[in-house]
């Protein structure tokens, strides 16, 4: 029989907890850029809003009424366009080809107010003036979804400003044009 010398296990110990665990890897991000924009950010959508194939941000400025456009390079880097009107206090957005014409256009909630805005995409970074659309007060959340089988993209909203809070679904013509639906504008009447 041999001895074996106490150092041994522990050498071994050492060699199974070393290789049990795992490896830490660091998580390395290049130096941060900003960009100005109008004031108080609310939210934001990324797209290609000027068809170079390169992913643009679109900011809602909540406190200046207005959006602005970073278009990007493709290199983490953009360009940042004057801001443009979308309404009084933006304050969230939808991005999609509502008008069916290959340019992303946006759709903008307003709080404190009736409606939400529709904005067309002229598929160069810049948007047509904001149209009024009504919802119901205060909508707060908007996303695009086909929510009927017209194949027209439509418009659901979260409506915070009533004592009991709803959604509505505004169907899209296929033209930038949304209506409430029939069962939605009947239950809107009867409460």
């Amino acid at each position: 029989m041999t001895a074996h010398s106490p150092w041994l296990g522990v050498a071994l110990l050492v060699l199974v907890i070393a290789t049990a665990a795992p490896a830490q890897q660091t998580v390395r991000f290049r130096t941060h850029s900003s960009f100005p924009i109008g004031g108080l950010p609310a939210d934001l959508v990324v797209g290609d809003f000027n068809g170079d194939e390169e992913l643009d941000v679109v900011v809602a400025n909540y406190g200046a009424g207005s959006i602005s456009v970073l278009l990007g390079t493709g290199t983490g880097d953009f360009t940042v366009l004057d801001p443009q009107p979308a309404s009084d206090a933006p304050t969230q957005m939808a991005a999609a080809d509502f008008d069916k014409d290959t340019n992303l256009d946006l759709v903008v909630s307003e709080t404190e107010s009736d409606f939400i805005y529709f904005l067309h995409g002229n598929g160069d970074g810049s948007f047509a003036a904001p149209k009024p659309i009504m919802s119901g007060h205060d909508p707060a959340g908007v996303v695009a979804a086909h929510m009927n089988a017209d194949d027209n993209l439509d418009v659901v909203i979260s409506i915070a400003g009533e004592a009991i809070g709803r959604v509505s679904v505004l169907l899209g013509d296929g033209t930038g044009n949304f209506a409430l639906d029939e069962e939605n504008r009947s239950r809107r009447l009867t409460t």
